[in-house]
């Protein structure tokens, strides 16, 4: 007796988030004349399709948190401590003692490697005042430093840089933790539509095969197949689909 043509699985679980999504938004897609041809489907697909979209959400979210502002106050004070250093580095440059023009002039080479730094990218600037600091930690910078009543404020860009960093830390953590939850209960959502939906085609598959049944299979198992072939070669390794299809 002939097997009756069937959706076969894919393990879903070692998709990545991206790829979970991109392959049930495709099947999605090959839903609509099925859909048309049965009420139930149609239903099925408003449930599938609303499992995608709150997907779609956790994955492509762009979030601004509560924090975001504390950050950006934080990040206000270091670069108007970091201008502050810049300025008084500069006016020294000119003052009429030449010890202190001299001590400036060396300091105002080390500020010199991170021009504008103030102005960059949060991370690159967190990044490029741990450089400045580093550079700073000299004898001979500290000499200079304290020459010029420096110390306190190099001090407090330390402190305001350090708090940055930890606020951003705690604040990603509890956003990837938070994300991880939200997305992993759309997935299982979203998996559990498109199940009630495969069961639906097979049965109507067996009982009475239709041409939108039979395209509707096709599609999902060259889907299936083409994710198949995707963890496999992550993986680097030569799998098939978890079962045969049909």
């Amino acid at each position: 007796m002939e097997q009756t043509k069937a959706i076969g699985t894919v393990s879903r679980s070692r998709l990545s988030n991206a790829a979970h999504l991109g392959m049930n938004e495709e099947i999605n897609q090959r839903l609509t004349p099925l859909s048309v041809a049965d009420t139930k489907i149609s239903e099925m697909r408003k449930t599938y399709a609303d499992a995608i979209a709150r997907e779609q959400d956790c994955v492509n979210r762009i979030t601004k948190s509560a924090s975001t502002e504390q950050l950006e106050k934080l990040d206000a004070d270091r670069d108007l401590t970091f201008r502050f250093m810049v300025n008084i580095v500069e006016a020294y440059c000119i003052c009429p003692t030449e010890q202190l023009q001299l001590a400036a002039k060396r300091l105002d080479a080390i500020l010199g490697a991170y021009h504008a730094l103030n102005e960059k990218a949060f991370s690159e600037e967190t990044a490029g005042i741990d450089g400045l600091l580093n550079d700073l930690g000299g004898d001979a910078a500290k000499a200079d430093i304290e020459l010029l009543k420096l110390e306190n404020f190099v001090s407090l860009l330390s402190q305001q840089n350090q708090d940055y960093k930890d606020l951003d830390r705690t604040r990603t953590d509890e956003y990837t933790a938070r994300v991880k939850v939200e997305t992993s209960e759309a997935r299982k959502a979203t998996d559990e539509a498109l199940d009630a939906i495969v069961r639906r085609v097979n049965a109507m598959q067996e009982m009475e095969p239709t041409p939108e049944t039979v395209a509707f299979i096709d599609a999902v198992n060259q889907i299936y197949k083409k994710y198949s072939d995707l963890i496999a070669a992550k993986a680097d390794k030569n799998k098939k689909p978890d079962t045969p299809i049909v």
